[in-house]
């Protein structure tokens, strides 16, 4: 998904887009780190495009979620 499509997607208040994926937008927007611990497909080529020009830090780190043995 493209930062335009991504951004249109969002001004049309679609439901295809994963919440982590607008947080992670909305902390790039106001420049703030993002840490993605879901096991979500977050990072669309839009939003680390987007992340780049603004030079704002995001990161995806596996975790996992549960009991472990």
């Amino acid at each position: 998904m493209t930062l335009e499509n991504l951004l249109a997607s969002v001004d049309k208040n679609e439901s295809d887009i994963s919440l982590s994926t607008l947080f992670a937008l909305a902390c790039v927007l106001e420049n703030v780190p993002f840490i993605n611990g879901s096991p979500l497909n977050t990072f669309v080529p839009g939003l680390i495009d987007l992340a780049i020009k603004r030079n704002s830090l995001i990161m995806e780190m596996a975790s996992r979620v549960g009991r472990q043995k």
